[in-house]
């Protein structure tokens, strides 16, 4: 899969985020911040993890599917990531602050 640059969801998708206490704002903050790590699902082939970090360092898990080989990918859920979501991303290089405010002020 190539990186994820855009994300598009569907009515459906947008009501799973908020179902988790999620928004949009929230997976887009993860997609800009640019340091999530993907990860295959083991459930459902075609679709991936995709875990990373909000502005104010909320470490979210997302799950993808590609629509094509351009970066564009459906968003079908998300959720504040697991212990072991996060150490998952945390022992695949993603950062350090991993589950924690990058600002140690904002902690």
């Amino acid at each position: 899969m190539a990186d994820v640059l855009e994300l598009e969801l569907t009515d459906q998708s947008e009501n799973e985020l908020g179902a988790h206490q999620l928004s949009l704002r929230d997976a887009i903050e993860v997609l800009d911040e640019d340091d999530y790590r993907t990860f295959p699902d083991p459930t459902h082939a075609p679709r991936r993890y995709m875990i990373g970090r909000t502005r104010s360092g909320r470490l979210l898990t997302l799950i993808i599917e590609a629509i094509d080989d351009s970066g564009r990918c459906l968003l079908i859920t998300g959720w504040s990531s697991s212990q072991a979501e996060i150490t998952l991303y945390s022992r695949s290089g993603g950062s350090k602050y991993a589950g924690r405010p990058a600002n140690p002020s904002d902690r």
